[in-house]
């Protein structure tokens, strides 16, 4: 038989040190944010409080109670000093999410819905919001194969390692991704963590959000709602040269942003999923720094998006290919310097492609990096869209000038 909760005791020491927190101030701020118990509570009820709250988000099903209690005392001293701490892995190299951290399972449904729209964006998937002990903030998500319902698609476990190395192939081009982390509760339940990438004086607008008078099928109608609505919200605070560089930026931000999308065969694209980040300086000013956010919700990439054909964001000739999105956008400036650098990046693609896997084990420590059908997988997917990448630069941007070279030639000959 299992122990029930009331049945498991701290030590007389381990509630002494418990009742020595509750009267300092990181303490009630931790708990004002994972809610572990009462602040109108008796010391007593706090301590109980405390205890269920272990019990159920703080550790495994068929875990050791006083593993458990130990651990997270343990959390608690590294919480105090704002220290980091490893997680917790398992032997496939997956955060252990119930050992790991301040799993506030709860902390959407416990007065906490203004942050989570304006602060972490919106999803179907996500779970809750991870503290870790040097007092960062982690998106728990459920990876769309959690529970086994992908189970029928060949690459189904690729969900919960797919943001992992999209955002190793982000960095390596030099663009700005959310990063995940795989972990998990109980088998089959998997998970990614994700640090928060807004600051307290940061906001998270949704394209969703934006107000809507056409269709969102196309990158000419995304960018067209990106100019329409920066231009209904400030339009009276800047003048026109201040809004044509603004918006002008926002475009080469989410050109190349959307490209690398390309790369890793992201699918799922839809307005939701593509944010602008407003920042502050703390005062009231007029308009806000802009930017298009970093990309996020990554995980329908690469095989996984292959076999199951989701939603892509469509060209103007109504193509998904990587040569259509270079040949839209080839005028745009500094699109070429952009394509010149990534193909310049691809042209070792087996030391480009073995830096990005490693890189990504080195992130997570998940074996799934290591061996070798996931790698030769994620190899044969990359050496593709790479070779698909650097012929379209050949066709679209070097044959014209060897051409126009040649003529010229011709000419003064």
């Amino acid at each position: 038989m299992f122990k029930q909760i009331k049945d498991i005791k701290f030590s007389k020491s381990q509630k002494e040190k418990l009742k020595e927190y509750l009267n300092e101030e990181w303490f009630r701020d931790l708990n004002n944010k994972v809610n572990m118990y009462d602040e109108e509570a008796s010391i007593d009820e706090k301590i109980e409080n405390i205890m269920k709250y272990i019990m159920y988000y703080c550790k495994t099903a068929f875990g050791d109670e006083k593993e458990a209690i130990d651990n997270f005392l343990d959390l608690l001293a590294h919480y105090k000093i704002g220290e980091y701490r490893e997680p917790i892995r398992d032997e496939d190299g997956l955060i252990e999410l119930k050992k790991s951290g301040f799993n506030s399972g709860n902390a959407y449904y416990t007065g906490k819905l203004k942050p989570t729209t304006s602060r972490f964006g919106k999803g179907a998937f996500l779970n809750g919001i991870l503290i870790t002990t040097d007092r960062k903030e982690f998106l728990k998500k459920e990876t769309m194969d959690s529970d086994g319902r992908m189970h029928t698609y060949k690459h189904h476990d690729q969900s919960r390692y797919n943001g992992t190395i999209a955002h190793e192939v982000f960095e390596y081009f030099g663009e700005e991704s959310a990063n995940y982390l795989p972990a998990t509760t109980v088998f089959p339940s998997y998970y990614v963590i994700s640090k928060n990438f807004l600051s307290e004086n940061q906001e998270l607008i949704n394209f969703e959000d934006f107000f809507h008078s056409e269709s969102a099928d196309t990158h000419s109608d995304i960018l067209k709602l990106l100019e329409n609505n920066i231009r209904i919200r400030y339009k009276n605070n800047i003048n026109e040269e201040e809004y044509n560089q603004l918006i002008n930026k926002l475009k080469a931000q989410y050109i190349r942003q959307a490209f690398l999308k390309k790369i890793i065969g992201l699918g799922d694209e839809q307005p939701k999923n593509i944010g602008i980040v407003l920042t502050t300086d703390g005062e009231e000013i007029k308009v806000p720094e802009i930017n298009i956010s970093p990309a996020f919700d990554l995980d329908m990439s690469f095989n996984l998006e292959e076999e199951i054909r989701m939603r892509r964001i469509k060209t103007d000739n109504g193509q998904t290919d990587i040569k259509s999105f270079i040949e839209e956008f080839a005028d745009f400036k500094g699109f070429r310097e952009f394509m010149d650098m990534v193909t310049r990046k691809m042209e070792d693609e087996e030391t480009a492609i073995e830096t990005i896997l490693d890189r990504s084990y080195e992130a997570s420590k998940a074996t799934y990096f290591l061996e070798e059908e996931s790698r030769t997988d994620y190899k044969n997917y990359l050496k593709a869209r790479f070779r698909e990448t650097r012929g379209a630069y050949q066709e679209i941007f070097m044959k014209p000038e060897r051409e126009e070279k040649d003529d010229t030639e011709a000419i003064l000959e």
